[in-house]
Order: structure tokens, then sequence, then C-alpha cells
């Protein structure tokens, strides 16, 4: 079964699925030191640190199918 909060992008190439459940979001928050809406206001705030998109890239992907 698909996830409804699933969506599908082109990325690297191919199209692929990103999905962040609340397990990927849990380890996001872990791996980044902060709440999920904290990254998202500095993704927003143009504050990102690289672990704010490489991870929730790579969540992302887990989340979807992907190995890791």
């Amino acid at each position: 079964m698909t996830s409804r909060t699933a969506i599908r992008r082109p990325f690297a190439g191919q199209e692929r699925s990103f999905d962040l459940r609340i397990g990927e979001i849990l380890a996001l928050e872990r791996a980044c030191d902060a709440g999920i809406f904290g990254i998202l206001h500095r993704i927003a705030a143009h504050q990102a640190r690289l672990a704010d998109i490489r991870d929730t890239i790579r969540l992302g992907l887990i989340g979807g199918g992907a190995s890791d």
C-alpha cells in the first residue's frame, strides 16, 4: 500500500518516492538536533545546516522505499 503522504519527484536522474513518516521524522530530529518545525524554519530563513538538507532528502528517500 502506498502512503497517502508520499510524493514522487525527479531526483538524481530518476523519478523517486519521498515520504517522511513518524520514524523518519524522529530520526531527522535526532540527526539535526532540532524539532521538525525548527528544521523547517532554518530552511525557510536560509539558515539551514548541511544536515538539515542532506538528512531530510536521505530520510525522505528511505521513507519512500529506497534502501539505506
